[in-house]
């Protein structure tokens, strides 16, 4: 493939629309250097609720996953992760409280420990990505240069930390006994929730 050629694939991957992902979570382009908090951040925290699937990886029952493409490579020299994204199938977090945040499914702000991470080989996460963004041609350069990927997991029952503001909607899924009852309620994050997991 020439050089011009690269440049127009990689325009039209880093440009385009984005694409879903295993999860049908929309993926998004690029590495951010890191989780930044909102502006006016709350702190909340809780247990984990959900229903698992297996991560895209490790095949892990989780109910959301954070994955990090490192380099080893010396001319990266600030930092080695070269793309980072997490999604979520959609989860609950029962807060000390006793309140109910509700995460719904897609995008998600979660960031990969490196002592808990599995460890994925360049040509499992290669099948991966979008695009054919890991496929390597002889005698020319990668899109994304990667040596290797990490993945972390959020469990059912974990304790985390949800940071950012949440707003009261209505909750659908339990129904009203009749129709005059107050409608339930329950709280969901403003935005792409930032979500710690605590030790």
């Amino acid at each position: 493939m020439s050089r011009e050629g690269q440049e127009a694939l990689l325009g039209e991957v880093w440009y385009g629309p984005e694409t879903l992902g295993p999860l049908g979570d929309l993926r998004p382009r690029g590495a951010s250097d890191l989780c930044v908090p909102p502006a006016r951040p709350g702190v909340r925290r809780g247990i984990v609720e959900g229903r698992a699937t297996p991560s895209p990886l490790g095949r892990q029952r989780c109910v959301a996953y954070a994955l990090a493409l490192v380099t080893n490579r010396p001319a990266v020299a600030r930092q080695d992760v070269v793309w980072r994204e997490a999604a979520t199938v959609g989860f609950s977090v029962r807060l000390d409280d006793g309140a109910l945040v509700v995460v719904n499914a897609g995008r998600l702000r979660f960031d990969v420990d490196r002592q808990r991470a599995y460890y994925a080989p360049r040509a499992q996460v290669s099948e991966y990505l979008p695009a054919g963004l890991g496929i390597r041609i002889a005698g020319e350069p990668d899109f994304i240069p990667f040596d290797r990927a990490l993945e972390d997991v959020l469990r059912p029952s974990d304790r985390v930390e949800l940071v950012g503001a949440v707003e009261v909607h209505e909750d659908r899924r339990t129904p009203r006994a009749w129709r005059r009852d107050p409608v339930p309620t329950v709280l969901m994050p403003v935005g792409v929730p930032l979500i710690r997991r605590l030790d």
